[in-house]
């Protein structure tokens, strides 16, 4: 704003060359790097709010006006579809600044609507231009907006909780289809044109926020599978989405070089550990409500770290502060892990490995996943049996690399994905 990006004055301004307080005259850029670089700022500031759960930093109508006029300054040097990704934006931008602080029950649902309705809208408007691009934003900005539904506290007054409840399964049903939805984009981006110029598929060209969208998927349809008060809710919708985010899986599984790609398959593997235990707590309810429109995302990493650390002798969760992390309990499966790190992992794993076969009745509790319908995860049992996810796989994979065979190691990563 120094540089005065959010208003665009030119060089002739009667304050051309004047510094200000800043160490760069604004008069120093152009109009198209000042749109530019304030269009940056919202484009960035909003996903790292939303990934984080937290206000948007650009909400007000003034800074919406800022962000048409900057639209409008470099319409001419930026594709058209990205125009609509910017609406996309600005929406979410306004769900959560709209809805943040919103307590009653039926303003809440009533929000919703609405801007379940215009994100609708934007897609019909721009039915000739949409691509994968605004697809993949699109869906994420549905469920960061159903995301809200489960931050509203349980209500004093019965008839008005039961609203609430009903009112969060029809959200949890959409969810599930936008959910799946995006999965399905990024598996078809993923099998798209593999050449010289893209090998290994477009995924590995696609900006790093395309998986963190998957990521938020993956955690609705895992709490679509999980949440026992759901009514409506079909086999088949339950397969397909097992199916679903089994596909997330292989996705992020396929990029064993990249960190943060990897501790996201982690994190998948352990909600499906969530599911066979039963839950171990009501899946209702969130734990994380305080994240805005990324709460049910936070939450089920939050279920997801405390089903790596259930405690062997008893069969429950340790204490919060005793956890440990995923580099500590899968050090052989990130890289840029410190051997000494992965030596004193291999130690834990060969311990734990000891106690279970010496006290196995304290290892599986009586009570794990009991009336569950085992269905659920069956196809998932199926696709690690198939694909030998886990740490043999990745001893294998390292022992072909002191081997120094890295074509196989392509090849086995390219198998995997397809």
């Amino acid at each position: 704003m120094q540089l005065n990006c959010h208003s665009p004055s030119g060089s002739s301004s009667g304050t051309s060359g004047w510094n200000g307080l800043s160490h760069t005259a604004a008069s120093e850029l152009s109009t198209i790097d000042q749109a530019r670089t304030w269009l940056g700022c919202f484009w960035v500031g909003t996903e790292t709010a939303c990934f984080y759960g937290l206000p948007p930093p650009m909400s007000t109508q003034q800074q919406m006006k800022s962000i048409d006029k900057a639209l409008g300054t470099v319409s001419q040097f930026i594709p058209i579809w990205l125009d609509a990704l910017f609406s996309v934006l600005k929406i979410t931008s306004s769900v959560m600044d709209s809805l943040g602080n919103v307590e009653d029950h039926a303003l809440h649902i009533s929000l919703t609507q609405m801007f379940d309705e215009q994100l609708d809208e934007l897609k019909k408007v721009n039915a000739a231009l949409w691509r994968s691009e605004l697809e993949i934003g699109w869906c994420n900005a549905k469920l960061r907006l159903y995301a809200l539904t489960f931050t509203i506290s349980a209500s004093a007054n019965s008839s008005l909780n039961s609203q609430t409840q009903i009112h969060r399964q029809a959200i949890l049903h959409k969810a599930f289809e936008i959910a799946s939805n995006l999965t399905n984009e990024l598996t078809r981006l993923g099998q798209q044109c593999t050449s010289d110029l893209y090998p290994g598929g477009l995924l590995t060209f696609v900006p790093k926020s395309y998986f963190t969208a998957l990521f938020n998927a993956a955690t609705f349809l895992f709490r679509f599978i999980a949440t026992s008060h759901m009514r409506m809710r079909t086999s088949i919708q339950e397969s397909y989405a097992m199916d679903s985010i089994i596909e997330a899986h292989k996705i992020f599984q396929s990029f064993p070089e990249q960190r943060e790609l990897t501790r996201a398959a982690i994190h998948i593997e352990m909600f499906i550990d969530v599911l066979k235990d039963g839950g171990g707590t009501s899946m209702d309810e969130l734990v994380v409500n305080n994240k805005l429109g990324a709460s049910v995302m936070f939450d089920a990493v939050f279920r997801a770290c405390r089903q790596r650390n259930i405690d062997p002798r008893t069969g429950k969760p340790l204490a919060v502060r005793e956890w440990k992390t995923v580099t500590e309990t899968f050090a052989q499966r990130l890289p840029d892990v410190p051997a000494q790190s992965m030596s004193d992992n291999h130690e834990k794993i060969n311990g734990f490995m000891d106690y279970e076969a010496n006290n196995p009745e304290i290892i599986e509790p009586s009570s794990a996943g009991e009336g569950q319908n085992t269905q659920w995860w069956g196809n998932w049992d199926n696709y690690m049996d198939l694909f030998q996810v886990g740490v043999e796989q990745w001893e294998m994979m390292d022992m072909e690399k002191s081997a120094g065979d890295h074509d196989n190691l392509d090849e086995l990563g390219n198998f995997m994905y397809a």
